[in-house]
């Protein structure tokens, strides 16, 4: 509307500029100077676009119409008919620019009236003949009823339109983002089977890198014309958008093997705007060919990093597979309620040394079972270990209630710990030290909280055939609980009933001990 109207401005200058004494030339030339700077203001966004400012300014540009027909008055009869159906032409650009019918209504009857009494004055009132009605109905009707109707059915009409392909879009999408719960990868391919948007699950599936965006996803497999056929049978089968979406197996030419998937074809309709002859693919990757192609790669792997290669070491019984189910059985049962682990890493080695450890459990319910659950301190010691050991620790901990002190640490006899995953088998602490995690008393109600190092394992090896008497193993070691004379007298008394059984010529026998590998 700017470039439009600088025309008629053009037009206007020149003609005041010839007839500088005529008042009439001059308001006309203001009319279009003041209506082509509203149009400037709109343009550059000075004035706010709300239905509130568009009606002043439609009102100001309708009033400058009147203001120009009434001073084309001072015009010859040729130029005023000129001038007047070009205003009338103005008329129904704005009717279409801005639609309202309150302002068009408004300001017909004035308009009409103007056209009637500029045109008798200027060409008599012989030119307000029949054609001259039918002229200002006709364009009353234009300008008041048929152009704001059209406009806005159309608008309507487009709106709508956009909101449902909007829409659309947005189901496609959502649509998309649930398939990935369901499934390993989604595509959507265009008319001619390319691959538009992400392809990040593509991707993955075939181990690479490169880009596959506008590549046909035809190309990614050997049989061409197979999956074209497939395609084209998908889209004629579920024509209804009632049917089951057709699958077909493929096998996909991956970076280091071929992987085989599942295509589940959905053909987008065209009343989806943007997404019209479009085709939707769900891939689901064969589970059994990727475990088999993992125990591949698995078994190729460098010797150097499979602990496994090299053979069981001392002291393991079992065979690779069972260590392996029991650990991983054991592993779920220890951890089941593992919070937070928090481990220190070495980064200056090869594979990353794990320095030290700090795992944090959190009970979920306090049902005596041994089978599941929090961690315990009994399933992990041996069970003939267990009685004395935890009278230690009551004992260290009642303290906490009955004397002020700071926590310093004592000294336990050497632990047996077992091996998660394995029954029977144990690995040796010599070190034991316990002590409070809080120094003073401790207030009743509150858990007693000790903190419990154990180190100076042997080579920390696993050891096999561990006895499960703790008696003979102390005795034969000369260990004893601190402060436990009872347990020191028992041990002592049975050394010397097994000496006394012995014959002298023999060396007295004892009872096996724990190997240590």
């Amino acid at each position: 509307m700017v470039h439009m109207h600088l025309l008629p401005l053009l037009g206007g200058m020149m003609q005041y500029h010839q007839r500088r004494h005529d008042f009439r030339c001059l308001g006309w030339f203001v009319c279009l100077y003041v209506g082509h700077a509203v149009f400037l203001l709109v343009a550059r966004g000075s004035v706010p676009a709300t239905p509130k400012h568009a009606r002043y300014t439609c009102s100001a540009i309708h009033f400058l119409v009147l203001v120009c027909v009434i001073c084309s008055t001072g015009e010859e009869k040729d130029d005023y008919v000129a001038r007047r159906d070009f205003l009338m032409q103005c008329q129904v650009i704005l009717a279409i620019v801005f639609p309202d019918r309150t302002v068009l209504c408004l300001f017909a009857p004035l308009f009409l009236a103007t056209c009637v009494g500029t045109t008798a004055l200027v060409c008599g009132y012989d030119a307000c003949g029949i054609w001259f009605w039918e002229q200002q109905l006709f364009h009353i009707l234009l300008t008041c009823l048929i152009v704001p109707m059209v406009t806005e059915y159309i608008h309507r009409e487009r709106i709508e339109a956009y909101i449902q392909a909007q829409n659309a879009d947005l189901l496609v999408s959502a649509f998309r983002r649930m398939l990935k719960g369901v499934c390993d990868g989604d595509l959507l391919l265009d008319g001619q089977a390319r691959i538009c948007g992400d392809s990040s699950c593509l991707q993955r599936l075939l181990g690479t890198q490169d880009e596959l965006t506008g590549k046909r996803f035809s190309d990614l497999i050997d049989e061409h014309q197979r999956f074209d056929d497939f395609l084209a049978e998908s889209a004629k089968k579920n024509a209804n958008h009632h049917g089951t979406p057709r699958c077909c197996r493929v096998a996909l030419n991956g970076a280091e093997r071929e992987v085989p998937v599942d295509v589940f074809h959905v053909e987008l309709p065209k009343r989806l705007g943007t997404s019209a002859d479009c085709h939707l693919l769900a891939l689901i990757e064969d589970a059994d060919a990727r475990l088999r192609a993992e125990a591949s790669q698995n078994l190729h792997a460098d010797p150097a990093q499979n602990p496994l290669a090299h053979g069981p070491g001392p002291g393991l019984a079992l065979s690779a597979s069972e260590s392996q189910s029991s650990c991983s059985s054991e592993s779920y049962e220890m951890f089941e309620e593992l919070s937070q682990l928090t481990l220190l890493l070495d980064c200056s080695t090869e594979m990353i040394d794990i320095k030290e450890a700090h795992a944090r459990f959190a009970r979920i319910t306090d049902e005596a079972h041994m089978k599941l659950g929090m961690p315990t301190l009994k399933r992990l010691i041996r069970p003939s270990d267990w009685p004395a050991v935890q009278a230690q620790l009551s004992h260290l901990a009642h303290r906490g209630t009955t004397h002020k002190g700071t926590a310093r640490s004592q000294t336990l006899p050497p632990m047996m710990l077992r091996v998660p995953g394995e029954q029977k088998r144990y690995v040796h602490a010599k070190g034991a030290s316990v002590k409070a995690a809080y120094s003073g008393f401790r207030p009743q109600g509150v858990p007693a909280y000790l903190q419990l190092t154990l180190n100076k394992f042997h080579k920390r090896q696993v050891m096999a055939g561990v006895h499960e008497d703790p008696l003979e193993y102390l005795a034969a070691n000369d260990l004893s609980y601190p402060g436990d004379v009872q347990r020191q007298d028992m041990c002592k008394r049975e050394k010397l009933l097994k000496d006394g059984w012995n014959s002298p010529s023999k060396s007295p026998s004892r009872s096996p001990c724990p190997q240590i590998a």
